[in-house]
């Protein structure tokens, strides 16, 4: 069985399922053989708390190594937070779970990724692939993505 992580960036104190996640895994659930596939939502932080200078990106990084997932999908935008385009906090992301889980595969979603920001991410070696646009049939193709 595959694992498959679908993570979102969270502000620290709010629990809630991203409307947009919840319904590409709904969607998910209803296509895929659920004995190939198990699926889970991981909040990942916001970033850098103001004034302190702490970055939880190891959190984060753990929170999904401990879940042994074999793709990991993070999400750029949340319907929710609609100022949320987290272009500049997936990259040391991508790339410390690259070096952490070097078999895992990791894709990126975003509505409002460019192909300046594609090209990087490739570049930088972060990512396997990016669904930049009609997520919901897009994932329905999931093992084609993977």
């Amino acid at each position: 069985m595959k694992r498959i992580l679908f993570c979102y960036f969270s502000p620290i104190g709010y629990d809630y399922t991203p409307l947009d996640i919840g319904y590409i895994l709904s969607l998910l659930k209803e296509k895929t053989r659920t004995e190939d596939y198990s699926f889970k939502i991981v909040p990942l932080s916001w970033g850098k708390e103001e004034g302190t200078g702490y970055d939880p990106i190891f959190e984060d990084i753990d929170r999904i190594s401990f879940c042994h997932p074999d793709a990991v999908f993070i999400f750029l935008e949340n319907i929710i937070w609609s100022k949320v385009f987290a272009i500049n906090r997936v990259k040391p992301l991508a790339l410390m779970l690259k070096s952490r889980l070097p078999h895992a595969f990791v894709g990126v979603q975003g509505y409002r990724i460019t192909k300046e920001h594609v090209a990087e991410l490739f570049s930088l070696g972060a990512v396997d692939c990016v669904v930049a646009s009609d997520p919901e049939n897009s994932f329905c193709e999931l093992e084609k993505i993977l």
